[in-house]
């Protein structure tokens, strides 16, 4: 009878893959789909990088004002580019290549619907999808255009 148990405790083991220096190995379908996503992932990277080097320095104040919902007051001050906004709603998981939505609606907010393309959306899409899946709060996209507005006004009175 110990015998058993023990041949039982070694199938399982091995089974199991217990030992640390044993590696498991994918079969090819399973690294062909991971290596799609790292690609997807880079491409998706590529073009925040992109967008980012597109959008000035006023942009990234719009994105930020858009965005106080979602990343703290602090952590926006530190955020200089687009694309440190963009890493921040990366690691909250609110912006990814799979959903890139969030993006596509900003850039639309800021009015930078060249860029659109960039996301693989039109302003079409983003005007029919913004209801649904709008992120960005319906008070900060009404807000938006009058702060820009306001600013502008401002400026030109100064002058």
């Amino acid at each position: 009878m110990p015998e058993r148990s023990e041949d039982n405790i070694r199938s399982r083991q091995l089974s199991q893959n217990t030992r640390p220096d044993q590696k498991v190995m994918a079969s090819p379908s399973q690294r062909f789909n991971s290596t799609l996503d790292d690609n997807r992932r880079v491409n998706f990277r590529k073009k925040l990088l992109i967008i980012n080097l597109a959008l000035g320095d006023g942009d990234v104040e719009c994105l930020k004002f858009l965005c106080q919902d979602y990343i703290t007051p602090r952590k926006l001050e530190t955020c200089s580019r687009a694309l440190d906004i963009f890493e921040c709603r990366l690691q909250r998981e609110l912006l990814s290549a799979e959903d890139p939505f969030f993006l596509a609606e900003v850039l639309y907010a800021i009015q930078h619907e060249v860029l659109l393309q960039r996301v693989g959306c039109t302003k079409e899409q983003v005007q029919s999808w913004l209801h649904a899946r709008g992120r960005a709060s319906h008070f900060r996209r009404i807000l938006y255009p009058l702060s820009y507005q306001g600013s502008t006004l401002g400026a030109k009175m100064t002058k």
